[in-house]
């Protein structure tokens, strides 16, 4: 789903920032012709938003030509698409492999949407799934896309449960059947019918087997390029640091011999910086035209030349307790807890936000079977607060342990720090954890840790209920809580079953309400993934936009320039020395700066 806004600023606030000491071509002041009456007020306002709207439109939209650039956040990791798990990588990844398909749910009904694909074809009982390739997809190095490269790669995620995919090509713990059928076509096999099977397809980055093959396990850096040979219609062009901002650039170039039309943006840079606000300051800058940001930040763009857009595909927040050390075994003892920690101080952290909104359900905004009947914060803590301080007067040394990663703008870390103090005036002992990164990951991944006993999680949003399973399920790779429920477990196969959507509904609303009973994990708030796009970039549906990929077609991206004309320079009396482009935050970017006779080097 996708909101477009496009707000402008007011008459008003534009009047009371721009009337007062804007030099003109003659040398006076706007202070010194202000208008007198009422509508010579209203129109001097108005004119003067429009200059500087046009301004700030010929200093940051320069002609991009045939290339555009697209940021990315957190250095490039590693580039095997079998193990990469950082989140640049994914999405760099993902713009050199297209998907073989899509998944929609319109009017509650699943949807295929075939891209590499012809055809996906499910069998009446649902156990069969047959893949038809598309004629004439070549890998970049020029070698042909077939049914082999299929087999390969969902073969090896069946057997190695450790890639990115983990229980990918399982179903109830066991492995699915993946033939090949002819050059085309591939035929997966499962053990029983499974709606949420297809969505899982729609995941995964079909490798080609001649360059892979025997190289699983490989790290691979950017600058190993005869591994990174994918079929979208963007090779592997060139890896390089950009000297000024030292921040990670690859160029993706357009690929032609294929399936894809040449497109009108020939190049793609994709820009990797350090962390989440830089692509705010580069985007405003004009440093990029497509960048993803911080849902506290989308506020910042309603006066810039860009197209806001939010998609429910973001991710989750969650608190999860591990289930098995004493503080917190029980359920009653989960539940007070719960009770007195409000998810809308955890949606705060984030500002004023829509992006940003409250968990009601143990399901994701969006979710085809998603229900909003939870309450998991109750207002009257009396009975929750008399609860845990009887706990820790009979269990004298009973303190509660809460686990953060610790690192810039982590929200754990201001979470923790708000809970405690909570906590404290309320007379409930409180210890924090703070963990390293690669500590807090293996503390969390353990269902058996003893570090903490409950911490705030994340996961990615996801369209089917059954995407959420595995974090409930005993012996998943993802049931970080060691929470297990062989009752709920046959819940869960049977909804994934079931054809009939009420029926389904149903089954799925049973789920929730004995999650909401043991509550293992408590809902805390559902992000939104926001994304910023120039507006001269034009094709933005047809090139389908996508929270983990940017875009699914990005070769049909165009772009219409910013042009102005000498009347118009004259009409607003801009100054020669206005109309040179004063980046407002290059200093912000730059991650390594030195001071030299009192000027920064690296910036021009």
């Amino acid at each position: 789903m996708k909101i477009k806004y496009r707000i402008l600023v007011s008459v008003l606030v534009s009047a009371l920032l721009l009337v007062g000491c804007q030099p003109t071509s003659k040398g006076t002041t706007q202070e010194q012709k202000a208008p007198k009456t009422p509508l010579e007020r209203i129109e001097h306002a108005e004119f003067n938003r429009q200059r500087s709207q046009m301004l700030q439109r010929i200093n940051f939209q320069t002609p991009l030509g045939d290339q555009l650039t697209f940021g990315l956040v957190g250095f490039l990791g590693n580039m095997n698409p079998f193990y990469g798990a950082e989140r640049s990588t994914r999405t760099l990844l993902n713009a050199l492999y297209k998907p073989l398909l899509l998944v929609e749910y319109p009017d509650y009904q699943q949807r295929i949407r075939p891209v590499l694909l012809e055809s996906a074809e499910v069998s009446k009982d649902g156990k069969t799934i047959e893949l038809k390739l598309k004629k004439g997809i070549k890998w970049h190095d020029g070698k042909s896309m077939t049914a082999k490269d299929i087999v390969y790669t969902l073969q090896y995620i069946a057997e190695h449960r450790d890639t990115v995919y983990l229980d990918g090509m399982q179903l109830d713990g066991r492995e699915v059947v993946i033939q090949q059928k002819d050059e085309l076509t591939a035929t997966i096999t499962l053990p029983r019918a499974s709606t949420y099977f297809i969505d899982r397809l729609s995941e995964i980055l079909i490798l080609p087997e001649h360059i892979y093959r025997g190289r699983e396990t490989e790290a691979f850096t950017p600058n190993d390029k005869e591994v990174l040979v994918g079929n979208s219609a963007y090779r592997f062009g060139k890896y390089y640091i950009h000297e000024k901002f030292n921040t990670e650039v690859v160029d993706l170039e357009y690929q032609g011999g294929s399936i894809y039309e040449e497109p009108a943006i020939k190049t793609i840079h994709y820009q990797v910086s350090a962390n989440d606000a830089t692509n705010r300051f580069d985007l405003m800058d004009g440093n990029m035209q497509v960048g993803q940001i911080v849902a506290g930040d989308t506020p910042a763009f309603r006066d810039e030349n860009y197209n806001g857009f939010q998609l429910l595909d973001g991710f989750n927040v969650a608190l999860l307790f591990k289930v098995k050390q004493d503080h917190v075994s029980t359920k009653e003892l989960r539940s007070a807890i719960a009770h007195l920690i409000n998810p809308a101080g955890y949606a705060g952290l984030h500002g004023v936000s829509g992006n940003v909104a409250v968990a009601n359900s143990y399901f994701s905004p969006g979710t085809i079977h998603d229900r909003a009947i939870y309450r998991f914060y109750d207002t009257d803590t009396a009975d929750a607060l008399r609860q845990l301080q009887y706990y820790q007067v009979e269990h004298e040394d009973s303190e509660l342990r809460f686990g953060f990663r610790m690192g810039e703008g982590e929200y754990s870390e201001r979470f923790a720090i708000m809970i405690q103090e909570s906590f404290r005036t309320q007379n409930i002992r409180l210890t924090l954890v703070p963990l390293f990164a690669e500590e807090f990951e293996a503390a969390l991944k353990d269902p058996n840790s003893d570090v903490f006993d409950f911490c705030l999680v994340d996961y990615p949003s996801q369209q089917n209920p059954d995407a959420h399973k595995a974090m409930y399920t005993k012996g998943s790779t993802t049931n970080y809580s060691g929470y297990g429920n062989e009752e709920l477990d046959a819940l869960w196969d049977k909804a994934d079953q079931e054809g009939d959507y009420l029926k389904r509904q149903v089954l799925y609303d049973e789920i929730q309400m004995a999650l909401y009973q043991d509550l293992p994990m408590i809902p805390m708030a559902s992000v939104k993934t926001a994304i910023e796009i120039d507006d001269r970039i034009r094709g933005v549906d047809e090139a389908v936009l996508d929270a983990n990929r940017y875009f699914i077609y990005p070769e049909k991206l165009t772009v219409e320039e910013f042009t102005y004309t000498q009347e118009e320079i004259e009409k607003y009396e801009y100054e020669p020395k206005e109309l040179i482009a004063m980046p407002r935050y290059d200093r912000v970017n730059i991650l390594a700066v030195h001071w030299n006779e009192g000027k920064v080097k690296g910036v021009e």
